[in-house]
Formats: structure tokens, sequence, C-alpha cells
């Protein structure tokens, strides 16, 4: 998060950008964010009693920073994409495009299930393995929303 400051210090500034050091959910409140070596890969983890990092849903995003539309969201949140599609999801009606990085066949079948209830089309690229666990989804304009 220091690092971001530093680098999107002119964006913050000029109100291009917004920061907000939390764990995106489904439910606000305190969750455990376990740390990592290898810091992109730190992770929330649901069975710890100690909580030691903030929770904020995307409705609550978008109604403090006033957001009117989400053209391209990207989530990789390793591992808690079920739970941030599993409940107060009406911030879909306002995204456009999203890519996704699923971690469980668990995860994608609950992202999944939810983007088709709100009208998003769903594709998934392949790499030359045949394997990939990215998803893009595009809101359908007729139906979506």
């Amino acid at each position: 998060f220091k690092m971001l400051t530093r680098n999107l210090a002119a964006q913050v500034a000029s109100g291009k950008a917004y920061m907000h050091q939390a764990a995106v959910m489904a439910q606000e409140g305190k969750v455990y964010l376990q740390q990592e070596q290898v810091k992109y890969n730190n992770k929330v983890v649901a069975d710890r009693e100690e909580k030691n990092t903030d929770a904020i849903t995307m409705n609550s995003i978008i109604d403090q920073y006033s957001i009117d539309r989400i053209d391209l969201l990207k989530i990789d949140i390793e591992g808690s994409e079920k739970n941030l599609f599993s409940a107060n999801t009406e911030w879909l009606t306002k995204t456009d495009r999203i890519i996704l990085e699923y971690h469980s066949e668990e995860d994608r079948k609950q992202v999944v299930s939810t983007l088709k209830k709100y009208n998003f089309s769903i594709t998934f690229p392949t790499e030359n393995d045949g394997s990939c666990d990215l998803l893009f989804a595009s809101a359908n304009s007729k139906l979506h929303g």
C-alpha cells in the first residue's frame, strides 16, 4: 500500500484515483489477512478468530466515491471470489466488464452463477496447455441493470 500510495500520488491528488486499504468482501467488518512471503499471495483466512484488516463491500466503495459506472474491473483476490460474489452484489448493475482470476472450482461456480443472474456473458480464455484460471465477463447491455 505504501508503494501504491507513492506510485499514484499525482492521480490521487488530481482526483483520478482513490485508495482504500481494505479487503473487498461481501460484508463489512474485519477479517484476518494472512501475510505470505510473496506479498501478492496474501489472502483472507476465514477461520481465524484474530482480525487484522478492515473489510469493505463494493457497494460501499461505489457509494463512498460516488461511482456511476465501472467500465472495467480487474479482480484478483486470492481465493475470496466466492465470498465477494455470494451477497450484496448490486454493484454488478453498475459494472460493464470484469476480468477475474479464480482460485478454485468452488469460487468459479459461485462467480459464474452470480454473473449469470446479472446477465453477463462469460468467456474463459485458455493457455497453450488448455488451462487458465481467468474469466472475462461483459454485461449484456439490453438486459443488464
